[in-house]
């Protein structure tokens, strides 16, 4: 699902789709850190900080987006890296 969000971040040309697959990219991420959270013990703090911060990186993201205040292929760029490091900790955590 994650390679599909991030293809679909790249491939269309029509730029409604592109948001429409930036913003649901953007919420893959968001679940895949709810889920990395609640998934972890209670007495593990210092990766529920980490993961905590992965999912607030989004957030930040979508901010920018909003104020276009970043160019949007920059913003798509970042979009998939975070979603990539969120899949790699998620995975990591289950190691």
């Amino acid at each position: 699902l994650s390679i599909l969000s991030i293809i679909g971040l790249y491939i269309p040309k029509n730029k409604i789709v592109n948001q429409i697959s930036f913003i649901g990219a953007i919420i893959l991420t968001l679940v895949i850190g709810y889920l990395c959270f609640t998934s972890l013990l209670s007495n593990f703090i210092f990766k529920k900080i980490i993961t905590v911060l992965l999912s607030i990186l989004p957030f930040v993201a979508l901010g920018f987006f909003f104020a276009k205040m970043i160019k949007f292929p920059i913003l798509k760029l970042c979009i998939a890296g975070i979603l990539i490091l969120n899949n790699i900790y998620f995975i990591y955590n289950f190691i």
